[in-house]
């Protein structure tokens, strides 16, 4: 029974998040869909956790997106944008198998979703939102730079990525509470890049958050193309207790529904080995499931 996931015990605790990861496409990022309709019946039952993770690309959209978009139901107004030319996203899919650089992804994008974000110089990536504690997920490498966190005007650190060895970091801060909070990761040099895969939310309160691997038109293939060490780094910090995947066979590079069934289960295995305890729970969700109005 659902009764006995790890994810009721930890919501009905009162001192526990409850945490469920989405791996999926665009769907989920719609506000008809049926991880929307969980959530606000999560929210309404046990308590709002906070907005929980989302990518740098689709799971971050203009506010103007927000009459279909999921960024129209956070606890505050959502505006994601760079006020310069260089924020460039790279992203693993089928054939597509280049950095922003045009360099060969040897091991994929080193991003859950397969999608980062590049930037420097004269770009800022901004966000507002009604969060207390907010963490932001990097990775750091040969040929990056440093970035300021900038939270309400005020430079709350500077993060040096510059390293010898690739590896996914955190860098987790404190905001005020019960207000919209502006924050703004700015490159310090214009000439070198730094590279962010997303931002997790979350509130003083505990309860129920969703986590956002999701993209666009990729199916069980896409993600496969990504699974690496960094990535599982990324969903292993994030401590979920449950997995809810809804990814079509028909994904452009899917191939066959044969393949379909091969590509999805690689991807299970891979998940398995980023679960924080034994048998965590897998929810495979059908397309079928998207509208529930």
């Amino acid at each position: 029974s659902l009764r006995y996931l790890h994810l009721f015990q930890n919501l009905e605790s009162e001192t526990e998040d409850g945490k469920m990861l989405l791996i999926g496409d665009s769907i989920l990022f719609k506000n008809d869909s049926i991880h929307h309709f969980l959530r606000n019946h999560f929210w309404r039952t046990y308590e709002n956790g906070g907005d929980g993770y989302f990518g740098v690309s689709n799971g971050h959209r203009h506010k103007n997106w927000e009459e279909f978009s999921d960024a129209a139901l956070f606890n505050g107004t959502w505006i994601v944008g760079n006020s310069g030319s260089n924020l460039r996203r790279a992203n693993v899919s089928g054939t597509r198998l280049e950095d922003v650089f045009g360099n060969p992804f040897s091991e994929g994008v080193y991003a859950p979703d397969g999608i980062t974000c590049l930037f420097s110089g004269n770009s800022q990536w901004e966000t507002t939102v009604e969060a207390n504690s907010i963490t932001v997920h990097y990775i750091t490498g040969p040929e990056l730079s440093e970035f300021n966190v900038v939270l309400n005007g005020n430079i709350v650190t500077t993060i040096d990525t510059q390293s010898l060895e690739l590896e996914h970091q955190t860098f987790t801060f404190v905001a005020p509470s019960n207000q919209l909070n502006d924050i703004i990761l700015d490159p310090v040099n214009e000439t070198e890049w730094v590279q962010i895969n997303g931002l997790e939310y979350s509130r003083p309160e505990n309860g129920y958050v969703q986590y956002r691997n999701s993209r666009g038109g990729a199916g069980p293939f896409d993600f496969n193309l990504s699974n690496n060490d960094l990535v599982r780094s990324q969903i292993m910090s994030y401590e979920v207790d449950t997995y809810l995947i809804m990814l079509d066979w028909s994904a452009p590079t899917g191939g066959s529904q044969a393949d379909y069934y091969d590509n999805m289960n690689s991807l299970l295995d891979f998940y398995e080995t980023t679960g924080t305890w034994v048998d965590l729970p897998f929810i495979l969700v059908s397309h079928q499931s998207r509208s529930c109005a």
